[in-house]
């Protein structure tokens, strides 16, 4: 027998809790985790018993209570030990964390005995818990592990015995656990209620911003006296001069008008209105007139984090207030909260989806204005459908959505035709000018096109199908463009003919981009922006122009501007450099909406943008460099004229413009719908397909089957299609499922560090260079990193942690010989440490530090962390057959792996990975980073191209996918095989 059993026998409290719970049946065979816990709480319900605390008696010496004092995973082992099973409660003003917990040593009155043939005198039955007395320790109130590493070693096992101590005041002491936490009163939360129902519930409580009393009254007197003592202000009458130029300024009866007399309205503006920073303004100074700010409260959303950021400060300047006074913002992980009445919010689109999660009938806010409606993104879609559901219990809560005109009648009729006002732009004219006009601005000839004359047998299958797609492309571009070209041949020079019937003229050019910015920097003053697809573009512009001696940083200002900048950095764009200066913004599509900066006058468009697609079909989702829409054009080309006439350069013809579609599909249209449909569970909205039939414009369904498939498979949903206790948390990270996965796992595991690299990488890009003429150098350097395994997320990892630890002193020399962007490595570990934030809030670390010494405990177990990437990434997976393993003259020959997937069959790996082996007789035989015993395989993507590749692979053994994943065990003719 056991010490467990034996201990269960001689403890009468034991017996008596079984006699208490009798009535009670045992769970039938098969349920697991949740479901058990499930059971007995209904059976609890059905004989009207209440939960009772029973608290288990534990002998602890004093030497082991110090231990736990500083150590709470000792606690852990003690109770496995033990078969003891902790009490957690919660206690009232405790942050919410699952690993900040209070000990608390219930000291006895008489002395115990300790030794272990007392056992069954040491037993006290749950009624004895109340005579002792609680001792708090005297620290703080809350117990935290700090991370910092301890001077004595944790033991991996603690023997708890009645040996006898050299211990003074070795008194024996019942331990108990009060957690901080309320994970499984949240977790429950949302499982078990839909929205509707919460939404009542909330309702039911009273609506907070609507309450009148002798208090309230009070202060919406006191704001109007603010409010007389703010237009005193000589920085407020300065800039209200501008204000009063804004078409949205001088629209505020209308706007007024249509706002009090209808509960939702759509705005529609042209870029540069002022709609985004007046509308709340208009509304909030309307309530202060009329001695009703104290019940106002508007939320104004923005698509993006720099969009909230910079609108607040602007609004907060305008009103010659500090951050914090009339007007808030909160964005991820940033917040500073406005007055709690006659205030404004700015947020990102997330947020407000955040507080719909817990306050479902936004009682705080009497107004919600949705602004950029039109980029229609997943988070703009969920808020529309589920404020469409609170208008209807809130009749007094007003929805304004702003929008540009494309979208305006759509919008109104999603609404029950809910009446709509325009507002014209500014008067200051913006020039157009299309690519035609600028190459006989800049002169630019493209380079002649080099086609290689000889190359190794080897080389000349892939070559000539190479050379064949260009001359394809090259076919369908003059056939498509030749006429109009022709039709313009006698108004441009002949060079600018000939480059315009060259198919790579619609290829993004970064050498034109700098020509042009030559050519602008020759005329007249004023502010560039430049609108450029990705990270990357900005990053190699900027070089050419620092290398180039044309742009000393004594005449030009140069910022970079990405979302992936901190707010710091993003804020500088704003400031106006002396005049002597020109300031040049280097942007992504993050520049196109709601940020304004006022001294722009020259707009250079690339006119391509970074898009995520989908192939509905095979499911893959891809992020390709495409045309822009027209609906881009004109807002990158609002960007230019704020303050004087603008001109805005396309790098696109005029005949490639009117070709253009008018707007980009919805993005619930165009990815996989993981994300969205972890979402849809945090938000209570039900089965996925039913909540995307109330979106405006719905995915198709086989996409949605496809996504609830995927993350039934990972763990994340249940075949109920109800958010699993895993799911929930991957659905409060703001990261794709697989990340979130392999973050959280990490955390419990011990190898933070490197997996929140990877995760990191995943939710941007590899910081590995594409060096042209180098990729076998590239290959070499990336399998150094790899540290022998079969793995790129290892080399990717590895690559960000050596830089890390490099940084200071060796960093640039080790990015340069590991062919590693600096740019990309500094934004992956500024991401990292936003990741540590977020584990934090979540309760999963005590501090952000990703870095931690407990959180890495396993840091050089990379067994483990493959075993976790396989967790994470299932069930991407596959299997691996070796081939040049065996047979004579094997250790010549180049060892290659086939893989198939269980979707698509035989399947090439991009050529990218370390497991992709070269062509045959390609050069001297290299291992590869092996171990042939590995026979299966998980990857993050599959990529379609010239045809279809799996990217970012590492080979696994069978036992974590039986741990982690869904395999199956069958027995075919007396073997053991593996199924997916």
């Amino acid at each position: 027998m056991n010490m467990s059993q034996q201990g269960k026998m001689r403890d009468p409290s034991w017996h008596s809790w079984g006699q208490k719970h009798s009535l009670i049946k045992r769970h039938p065979p098969g349920l697991r985790g949740k479901e058990i816990g499930l059971f007995y709480r209904n059976q609890q319900k059905k004989h009207g018993k209440k939960a009772k605390e029973f608290k288990f008696h534990l002998n602890v010496p004093k030497s082991i209570v110090v231990t736990l004092k500083n150590k709470l995973q000792v606690i852990a082992k003690l109770t496995t030990y033990q078969n003891i099973s902790l009490i957690k409660k919660i206690k009232d003003g405790d942050e919410k964390s699952t690993k900040c917990v209070v000990p608390e040593f219930i000291e006895p009155k008489k002395e115990l005995p300790c030794s272990e043939d007392d056992n069954s005198k040491n037993s006290h039955n749950s009624k004895d818990i109340d005579d002792y007395k609680f001792i708090k320790p005297n620290s703080k109130p809350a117990l935290v592990y700090n991370n910092k590493p301890s001077t004595s070693k944790l033991p991996d096992f603690i023997p708890v015995s009645a040996e006898p101590t050299t211990d003074q005041g070795n008194e024996p002491r019942i331990l108990s656990l009060r957690g901080a936490g309320d994970y499984k009163y949240s977790y429950e939360d949302i499982i078990t209620g839909t929205f509707k129902e919460k939404l009542e519930e909330c309702l039911s409580k009273g609506v907070k911003i609507r309450e009148t009393n002798n208090e309230i009254n009070d202060l919406s007197i006191a704001l109007y006296e603010d409010y007389k003592d703010m237009l005193k202000r000589s920085s407020y009458k300065k800039l209200m001069q501008f204000r009063e130029k804004l078409p949205t300024y001088k629209k505020s009866k209308d706007l007024l008008d249509v706002i009090n007399n209808n509960q939702v309205i759509v705005v529609s503006g042209e870029t540069g209105c002022g709609k985004s920073t007046q509308v709340p303004q208009i509304i909030l100074d309307d309530a202060i007139l009329n001695n009703k700010g104290a019940n106002v409260k508007i939320l104004v959303t923005q698509p993006r984090r720099i969009a909230a950021l910079s609108l607040a400060s602007r609004v907060a300047e305008e009103r010659a207030e500090s951050m914090g006074s009339s007007v808030g913002y909160a964005v991820r992980l940033e917040k500073i909260e406005s007055r709690e009445r006659g205030g404004i919010m700015y947020c990102t689109t997330g947020i407000l989806l955040v507080d719909l999660e817990v306050n479902q009938g936004l009682t705080n806010y009497s107004h919600i204005i949705l602004d950029e409606v039109h980029e229609r993104d997943c988070h703009i879609d969920f808020a529309m459908c589920m404020l469409k559901e609170v208008l209807k219990q809130r009749k007094d809560l007003k929805l304004i959505l702003m929008s540009a005109t494309i979208e305006a009648d759509k919008l109104s009729s999603y609404y029950g035709n809910c009446p709509m006002i325009h507002i014209e732009g500014l008067a200051y004219p913006v020039k157009d000018i299309y690519l035609e006009e600028i190459l006989q601005l800049t002169k630019f000839i493209l380079p002649v096109e080099k086609r290689p004359n000889t190359s190794p047998w080897y080389k000349q299958k892939k070559i000539s199908k190479r050379l064949q797609a260009i001359d394809e492309k090259e076919i369908q571009h003059r056939a498509e463009v030749g006429p109009w070209v022709e039709s313009i041949r006698n108004k441009v020079d002949y060079e600018v003919y000939k480059t315009l019937l060259d198919s790579r003229i619609e290829v993004l050019n970064i050498d034109l981009i700098f020509e042009l910015l030559l050519h602008i920097c020759k005329g007249d003053p004023g502010a560039i922006l430049v609108f450029l697809p990705g990270i990357g573009d900005i990053t190699k512009l900027i070089k050419q122009m620092n290398r180039s001696g044309h742009f000393p940083s004594s005449r030009y200002d140069i910022h970079p501007l990405h979302s992936k900048l901190s707010s710091i950095e993003q804020r500088k764009i704003f400031e106006r450099p002396p005049e002597h200066i020109r300031k040049i913004i280097i942007a992504t599509n993050i520049a196109e909406t709601s940020i304004t900066v006022d001294d722009i006058v020259y707009v250079i468009d690339c006119g391509r943008i970074k898009c995520t697609g989908l192939n509905v079909e095979d499911n893959i989702s891809t992020l390709q460099v495409e045309w822009v829409s027209q609906a881009n054009l004109r807002q990158r080309r609002g960007r230019a004229g704020r303050c004087q006439p603008g001109i805005c350069y396309h790098l696109v013809t005029s005949f490639r413009a009117r070709k253009l579609p008018e707007r980009f599909l919805p993005e619930l249209q165009r990815s996989n719908l993981l994300e969205p449909v972890l979402s849809i569970k945090r938000l209570r909205l039900g089965k996925a397909a039913d909540a995307l039939k109330l979106v405006p414009d719905s995915p198709a369904e086989s996409t949605i089957q496809w996504a609830v498939k995927h993350l039934q498979q990972c763990g994340a949903l249940d075949e109920s299609e109800r958010l699993t206790p895993l799911g929930w948390h991957m659905a409060r990270l703001p990261l794709h499922p697989a990340a979130g996965k392999l973050l959280l796992l990490a955390a419990l595991f011990g190898c933070l560090d490197r997996a929140a690299s990877l995760a990191a990488v995943w939710s941007f890009k590899d910081p590995f260079l594409l060096v042209i003429g180098k990729e076998r150098e590239v290959e070499i350097a990336k399998r150094e990193l790899t540290l022998g395994e079969p793995s790129d997320h290892v080399a990717m990892s590895e690559a960000v942690l050596r830089w890390e630890r490099l940084r200071e002193r060796e960093g640039r020399d080790f990015a340069y010989r590991y062919f590693l962007s600096v740019n990309t490595l500094e934004l992956l570990s500024d991401m990292k440490k936003q990741l540590g934030d977020n584990l934090k809030n979540m309760g999963f670390l005590p501090s952000g530090d990703v870095k931690a010494s407990w959180e890495n405990r396993n840091a050089d177990n990379i067994s483990l962390f493959k075993a976790i990437v396989a967790a994470a990434l299932y069930p991407n997976i596959g299997t691996v057959r070796w081939t040049g393993t065996r047979g004579r003259n094997a250790f010549k020959k180049q060892m290659r792996i086939k893989v198939r997937t269980p979707e698509d069959g035989p399947i090439e790996l991009h050529p990218s990975s370390v497991m992709c082996a070269p062509p045959h007789n390609s050069g001297p035989i290299r291992s590869l980073c092996t171990n042939p015993g590995a026979n299966w395989l998980v990857y993050r993507l599959k990529q379609l191209s010239s045809r279809l590749f799996l990217l970012d692979v590492t080979l696994v053994y069978t036992l974590p996918l039986l741990f982690f994943g869904e395999l199956k065990v069958i027995k075919v003719s007396g073997i053991l095989r593996l199924i997916t």
